[in-house]
């Protein structure tokens, strides 16, 4: 906004004043009144103040969503007195309307200012047979006017403001190649390679080398990091849209690799992501190799820790683990992966109040972590605190009020057999193949003497086990017999005798039944198929 200045009347002075309290207060048609009014009011010799107040005016048409006006105003600050400012605001409008072609030109331009800004001494130009010093790995991007500190010596005013403008400049660049990368092609990594091509036409050979982990990053969101470079088909196991075939070498893991023998800093996010990638792919010796890389490359970076922890956690060294994950809270005590997983691996190691102050800790900062809630719920049952457990799992439904193993947990965990059986029906309504609720139930109303609610029970027990065992159909078959129907508990039986002829518990029951019905024929069949050594 317009700050006062002795220089400019005071009623350009009120009307810019009025135009920003309106504009804070939300009430944007009567800010770009103001700033009309102050604009009719500045002398022809105040260019600065008229620029500042019309890209005030191009900001209350962008809180409008007026992206046609906003453009307007913009480009008109951009012919007369080009700043970085208005060339971000002007390539978010057009990213807000969708124009790519747009988008790329004012991108350019928006280069373009920097450069002119703080254009020096023209550099001298390699000799032939000479490679360019920009095109070198690592190389630093040339900054006119800044000069290098000199040990001992804190550096002056000049260079501070200079370092400070170029930080300044160069968030500006990359934030807009970050907005723009993915949209400027119809192939997200094509805009990418777009935008980094521009970056280092440029100069900006640091700030290519940063939005190339930027691509890679895409690439893995999009699932294209085989090494095979052929044309993606359409498949119904791939919820993403396959990308056209690409000749240049796009795979995310050829991209990453490309910083190993690069600059430094960036060699070092690039195996930190390689390690990662490889840890998802199950490839434990290459992620091993690669968060190794990234944690000597620096002893305090959390991340690389946190993956090189992981390796060995899979690998159920949990000890090396803790002690990775206890370093990386050293170098950043707000990292809540190193946390979580040091709470894994203390309840691997038995230490539970140890994890549970953990996984406590989180949940004060999150709190809204089902996760975590699980976590939490889990070391209590270790730590056979049944009522803090309870509380947990009850915290978990709240959220998820529809997982059917939670509300088993809590009918496992319920005293009353009341309130275990109002869970563990809740948990069959959510979860009707889960064989523990199923089971649970079967016994919970023969218990109770009620055969005809637990036959339903027992017949899908039958129908979901896999195991090879008459146990269901046995099962089934009592709650009949118990009942008085014994001529539908002979069929059961026999069909459990069908299905397993060896199992001798079958024929005794089959053999109980037949003599309930005065069968002696066929009960003398089914007494000879028994095995008296059993």
């Amino acid at each position: 906004m317009v700050k006062k200045n002795k220089d400019y009347t005071q009623c350009v002075r009120i009307r810019v004043s009025m135009g920003n309290i309106a504009f804070e207060q939300g009430k944007y048609p009567q800010a770009a009144k103001m700033y009309h009014m102050a604009m009719d009011s500045i002398p022809q010799s105040s260019k600065e103040m008229k620029y500042k107040i019309q890209r005030n005016i191009g900001h209350t048409y962008v809180a409008q969503h007026q992206y046609t006006e906003a453009i307007a105003e913009y480009e008109g600050v951009l012919e007369e007195h080009p700043d970085l400012a208005s060339a971000f605001n002007l390539l978010l409008c057009y990213r807000a309307l969708g124009d790519k072609a747009a988008m790329k030109d004012a991108f350019t331009r928006l280069l373009a200012i920097e450069q002119q800004r703080l254009q020096g001494p023209a550099a001298a130009q390699p000799q032939p047979g000479q490679q360019d010093p920009s095109e070198l790995a690592g190389a630093v991007d040339p900054h006119p006017g800044e000069k290098p500190d000199k040990p001992g010596i804190a550096p002056d005013e000049l260079t501070v403001e200079l370092r400070a403008r170029r930080t300044k400049a160069e968030k500006y660049i990359m934030d807009a190649s970050k907005l723009i990368a993915p949209l400027i092609e119809a192939d997200p990594p094509a805009g990418f390679d777009f935008v980094v091509a521009t970056l280092r036409h440029a100069g900006y050979h640091q700030l290519a080398g940063q939005l190339e982990l930027g691509k890679a990053v895409e690439l893995l969101r999009r699932h294209d990091h085989e090494k095979a470079r052929r044309p993606a088909l359409p498949s119904p196991s791939i919820p993403f849209h396959p990308l056209p075939f690409d000749p240049r070498p796009a795979c995310a893991l050829e991209t990453l690799r490309s910083f190993e023998q690069r600059d430094e800093a960036l060699a070092q996010k690039a195996a930190c992501n390689l390690a990662f990638v490889y840890f998802l792919e199950g490839d434990m010796t290459n992620a091993e190799k690669y968060a190794q890389m990234a944690v000597d490359a620096d002893h305090f970076n959390a991340l690389a820790l946190v993956n090189l922890g992981n390796c060995k956690y899979v690998r159920g060294d949990y000890g090396a683990a803790q002690g990775l994950y206890q370093r990386a809270l050293s170098a950043d005590d707000e990292c809540v992966e190193a946390r979580y997983n040091l709470g894994l691996a203390l309840g691997r190691l038995g230490q539970h109040e140890e994890a549970y102050a953990c996984f406590e800790r989180i949940h004060r900062r999150l709190g809204t972590s089902i996760d975590v809630m699980y976590q939490l719920a889990k070391t209590c049952e270790a730590l056979e605190d049944r009522r803090r457990a309870a509380k947990w799992y009850s915290l978990i439904t709240t959220r998820v009020p529809t997982d059917g193993r939670i509300q088993r947990r809590l009918g496992e965990l319920c005293q009353d057999e009341g309130q275990a059986l109002h869970f563990h029906q809740e948990a069959y309504r959510y979860d009707p193949i889960s064989l523990d609720v199923v089971a649970w139930l079967g016994y919970y109303f023969v218990k109770c003497q009620m055969y005809e609610k637990a036959t339903p029970f027992f017949l899908r027990a039958s129908i979901i086990d896999p195991a090879d065992q008459p146990k269901w159909l046995l099962l089934l078959g009592n709650c009949p017999r118990k009942m008085g129907a014994y001529e539908q508990a002979l069929k059961i039986y026999q069909q459990a005798h069908q299905r397993f002829p060896a199992n001798q518990e079958a024929l005794k029951y089959l053999q109980l039944v037949c003599r309930e019905l005065g069968q002696q024929e066929l009960c003398a069949q089914y007494e000879q198929k028994l095995d008296p050594t059993v």
